[in-house]
């Protein structure tokens, strides 16, 4: 399940990559000037691909490398994704409670929870950008007692100039539900 992601992420690069191919033989590369056709294909890909496009993929990329560096415990690499002033949120239906506020506050949290759980890993099994907030459906994985466990969450990031200032982690839920392994 862990790999769909990666194989939606470059089917999406294929289907964007085949968008410029037709188009540019809509443009008729062959008849004119390299130099303009190059010109035509630059100001192509840039209004086909709106500023708040980039930011999402942008904001997309950042979650990725700070759950990448939450897998490998990494924890001063985590901290470099995240502001000064970085909220971590827990959702309990109505009910909404900082869980830390501050990257020193974050760092020491992280180093507690790893301790506690030294297997612990998470998969990120749907994401999705809008601009500035990216959602994602994670899958926690780790070992209690030598028995694998798992639950799924959805969490929100915000993100303020490309570094997470706000993560919203929504009630755990056993991953069944949305039909995940």
């Amino acid at each position: 399940m862990a790999k769909w992601p990666q194989a939606a992420r470059l089917t999406f690069h294929w289907w964007e990559t085949a968008q410029v191919l037709r188009l540019s033989q809509v443009i008729r590369c062959q008849v004119v000037p390299r130099k303009y056709c190059i010109a035509k294909l630059v100001a192509l890909v840039i209004l086909c691909c709106p500023v708040s496009v980039l930011a999402e993929r942008s904001s997309i990329r950042v979650v990725h490398a700070f759950i990448a560096a939450y897998n490998e415990h990494d924890i001063e690499r985590m901290l470099t994704f995240v502001t000064e002033n970085i909220r971590w949120m827990s959702v309990e239906e109505e009910n909404i409670s900082v869980e830390t506020s501050g990257k020193e506050a974050l760092g020491i949290a992280m180093s507690a929870y790893f301790e506690g759980l030294p297997s612990a890993r998470s998969e990120i099994l749907f994401v999705h950008g809008l601009g500035e907030y990216v959602s994602v459906t994670e899958k926690a994985v780790w070992i209690s007692d030598g028995v694998a466990q798992s639950q799924c969450a959805i969490s929100v990031y915000h993100l303020t100039n490309g570094h997470i200032s706000n993560v919203w982690y929504y009630s755990a839920q056993p991953c069944e539900k949305i039909g995940a392994r």
